[in-house]
């Protein structure tokens, strides 16, 4: 053993000693106090940022982060008090200038249906950016009930019934992740992925929704 005497630092531990060089003795969380045997000298060791971190710098972190979102939803609100003053001032106008459209429409469509020779070649015309005149317009299926039609599908016509009849049986995954484990293992279902994961979930959501239809119709 080397002569020496021991010396103490509270120094978080970053490199690599000779493990007979020091002793470790915890004296608080995330620092621990460092005994080095060593001739005459302190072994000072730097202390390590990056794993240094506290559940009371989480909790800063985030108040931190509720701090801005609070600051986003009241931006949120005041562009909506804004939208909300514009739409007062403007809707009036716009409903009276919808039923004028209406208007128009219904007397533009009476006026072509008592024309119909007008559109005999071509069927329509466009002027002022509308198409009017006269399209074909594909007819439309009745149908009995679902039941009975297929299973007049399935007696008459059994060689056509996977073309004429959707049929579809899929597992809700959802109600299967509510089994109890070996109940999935019997199925041959696995569960994969089940890890731990970082969760920074806001109790209200209602911002995030807003914003992101802003974000997307920008």
């Amino acid at each position: 053993m080397m002569e020496g005497r021991w010396h103490e630092t509270s120094l978080l531990i970053r490199t690599v000693v000779p493990v007979d060089a020091f002793h470790l003795v915890p004296v608080r969380q995330g620092a621990v106090m460092v005994r080095c045997y060593w001739p005459e000298k302190v072994i000072a060791i730097p202390r390590n940022e990056e794993n240094a971190m506290s559940m009371a710098e989480i909790e800063q972190k985030t108040q931190g982060y509720a701090a801005a979102r609070i600051e986003l939803q009241e931006a949120v609100t005041a562009l909506q008090e804004d939208i909300d003053k514009v739409k007062a001032r403007y809707m009036g106008m716009i409903r009276k200038q919808a039923e004028t459209v209406r208007e128009h429409e219904a007397a533009l469509k009476k006026a072509v249906e008592g024309a119909p020779d007008l559109f005999a070649k071509p069927k329509s015309r466009t002027f002022a950016g509308i198409k009017v005149g006269f399209g074909k317009q594909p007819g439309r299926l009745e149908c009995p009930d679902d039941a009975p039609l297929v299973a007049a599908i399935r007696k008459l016509y059994p060689d056509q019934f996977s073309s004429l009849v959707k049929v579809t049986e899929t597992p809700v995954k959802k109600a299967l992740g509510n089994l109890p484990g070996k109940d999935l293992k019997r199925l041959g279902v696995s569960v994969v992925d089940s890890t731990d994961t970082v969760i920074v979930k806001p109790q209200d959501s209602d911002v995030d929704k807003m914003v992101a239809a802003l974000i997307e119709e920008d």
